[in-house]
């Protein structure tokens, strides 16, 4: 078993939108390896730390377990997923995989450094603040060796890779929502 160290953030029922009042339930239910945050009224996030053989598994067992607590809670969003490049870092740092620096991270997304096999990925959001999806990130680092083949960089990108399928299964349904669309994303998050 790996630990996988991801966040969802729920919005909460609209008779129910204090998140403070479901705290109880999210422990009995199978939460207590998450840290809650109910800072916003009508949401609330988890961060989870948590043991299972897989990403997916340990994302659906704590999709599972919100359920549970909270019937007609909806997960908004999962992350890792869209990294800014100060984010970066601190994620390879947090996980021990490698002490990359955000000045470093700046010259791979500008191709500044010709220390590298390849192009940097393209950025997922091209604002002032440029997005990157993690996973795209983790198989370029991997790939021109710049975070080591270990199984803590393994476990970062097939998270990575689920939260990104995951995210992208919830704005499929968000913005095109077909009863077969509902079906698969219900069997995928109940």
């Amino acid at each position: 078993m790996r630990e996988y160290q991801f966040d969802l953030l729920f919005s909460l029922p609209a008779e129910q939108p204090v998140p403070d009042s479901h705290l109880d339930n999210l422990f009995e239910a199978g939460c207590d390896d998450a840290l809650v945050g109910t800072a916003k009224i009508g949401q609330i996030a988890l961060d989870f730390q948590r043991a299972a053989p897989d990403a997916t598994s340990a994302m659906i067992s704590a999709i599972t377990n919100v359920h549970n607590a909270i019937p007609e809670a909806k997960l908004i969003t999962a992350g890792p997923d869209l990294v800014n490049l100060s984010d970066i870092p601190r994620l390879l740092k947090d996980r021990d995989i490698s002490e990359v620096s955000r000045q470093a991270m700046r010259k791979y997304a500008m191709h500044v450094t010709s220390k590298v096999a390849s192009r940097f990925p393209t950025e997922a959001v091209a604002t002032s603040t440029p997005l990157w999806h993690l996973n795209d990130v983790m198989r370029w680092l991997l790939e021109n060796q710049k975070a080591p083949s270990n199984q803590s960089s393994q476990a970062l990108l097939e998270l990575a890779s689920t939260t990104r399928r995951l995210n992208a299964a919830l704005e499929h349904v968000r913005n095109s929502p077909s009863p077969f669309d509902r079906a698969i994303t219900d069997l995928a998050v109940a």
